[in-house]
């Protein structure tokens, strides 16, 4: 892994934990997050940031990591373009099962 490629994927982690702080400070939970369009926005805008900074990482990276960061860009794209029907259940879903996830697979692999 180049240093362009680190220090990106700090900045996810950055977000992975800007979203799970998000949740514990403000008790964020299923029903506030359907029901709340400032909690939505609240944990959906670092989701977006994390896409974009995925496709920023280079092929070599992407392509020799077990992490589907294809997906994550696309879920990014759906953010972007079709904000306005993004599935919240799915949404929620990826924020509380996927970025964990992502988390803990940076942290592997930034120590």
């Amino acid at each position: 892994m180049n240093e362009s490629d680190r220090l990106i994927l700090q900045q996810i982690l950055d977000y992975c934990d800007s979203i799970a702080s998000r949740i514990e400070e403000f008790g964020i939970d299923e029903n506030l997050f359907i029901e709340n369009s400032a909690y939505f926005d609240m944990l959906l805008m670092p989701v977006f940031q994390i896409g974009e900074l995925a496709n920023a990482l280079t092929r070599e990276f992407t392509d020799a990591d077990s992490m589907p960061w294809h997906a994550i860009n696309g879920f990014r794209n759906i953010i972007a373009h079709d904000y306005g029907v993004v599935d919240s259940l799915w949404a929620w879903n990826t924020i509380q099962f996927d970025i964990p996830a992502l988390a803990a697979h940076l942290k592997e692999i930034l120590n």
